[in-house]
């Protein structure tokens, strides 16, 4: 939209979806470990009934009400998320992973996806670019929500990695070339607009949307809510600076430096994944907790 209305008129038509949103969202059941922890059994079967089916709910149901019984006694203040050794590492592994996506330059790349394409010198619009970027992130983010119960975690973020960090390096290369020596790049400027919808689709692969995920799984029902407001704090901080980086590199240097600053974050990222984060394809918040406990004993899948 933004590419044939003004700013004015897609501001007023963006605005629609947060309002049906609104709306809709009254109808959003609460989390069955929520409506528990407020002692809304009958509404927390019903959702459990809706969520795993008829025959696997009462399992459910008394699987969450043993672990908030056991968690709910607990200390939840904000201290808690770094005293506890547990949510420590928690912590550690979501929040790191967070670190990661700004490690990749997700956030500073969207921010400037228009002005990386305009270095393709007339190959194609900047706006067709940016159109063509955008519904690549969200066809392999859509598949990608299918593909990470198969594949498991782990080896989808490592993937992703890897790609994100090769083609951030071809980007940084090419622009060196282009704006530091005197190799004729006419012919090969479609360079840039293939090194970044690879990007875009490494990125989408992992990256992008597995870290949210597993903020979600690592924490106890009992800091939850904590943890993950300390961590979209972060995660805000962490975009604003990542962006900064950009803007200041390609200012002051050019754009290969911002790029290659990137990769090589994005390559030791690699290195975080394989020692500190565990798979949790499969496993029960209990599983991950006795996981990041210490104790690997009925870690396994669990069938429910």
């Amino acid at each position: 939209m933004g590419s044939y209305l003004s700013i004015d008129e897609t501001a007023f038509v963006s605005s629609i979806f947060p309002v049906i949103l609104f709306i809709t969202f009254i109808w959003m059941p609460g989390s069955p470990s929520f409506l528990l922890l407020k002692h809304r059994n009958d509404e927390a079967l019903k959702t459990l009934e809706m969520l795993r089916g008829k025959e696997n709910a009462e399992i459910e149901m008394k699987r969450l009400t043993e672990a908030i019984t056991e968690k709910k006694n607990e200390n939840t203040s904000v201290f808690e998320l770094f005293l506890n050794r547990t949510n420590r590492k928690a912590a550690l592994v979501a929040y790191g992973l967070r670190t990661i996506q700004q490690f990749c330059g997700t956030t500073a790349i969207t921010f400037y996806c228009k002005t990386i394409f305009e270095q393709a010198d007339g190959f194609i619009s900047p706006s067709t670019g940016t159109i063509i970027y955008f519904s690549l992130q969200l066809v392999i983010a859509f598949l990608s929500s299918f593909i990470v119960d198969i594949f498991g975690r782990r080896p989808l973020l490592i993937v992703s990695l890897v790609g994100s960090s090769v083609t951030l390096f071809l980007m940084s290369s090419y622009m060196y070339v282009k704006d530091c020596t005197d190799i004729d790049t006419d012919n090969y400027n479609f360079l840039p607009i293939i090194a970044l919808l690879l990007n875009v689709s490494f990125i989408s692969i992992g990256i992008r949307n597995i870290p949210l995920l597993m903020m979600g799984e690592m924490f106890a029902t009992n800091i939850k809510p904590i943890a993950v407001c300390v961590g979209t704090i972060f995660y805000s901080i962490l975009a604003t600076l990542s962006a900064k980086v950009f803007y200041i590199t390609n200012d002051l240097f050019g754009m290969y430096v911002p790029f290659l600053i990137f990769s090589i974050l994005g390559f030791l990222s690699i290195l975080f994944v394989i020692f500190c984060v565990p798979e949790t394809k499969g496993k029960t918040l209990e599983d991950i907790q006795r996981l990041l406990e210490g104790s690997n004993s009925a870690v396994g899948k669990n069938n429910c």
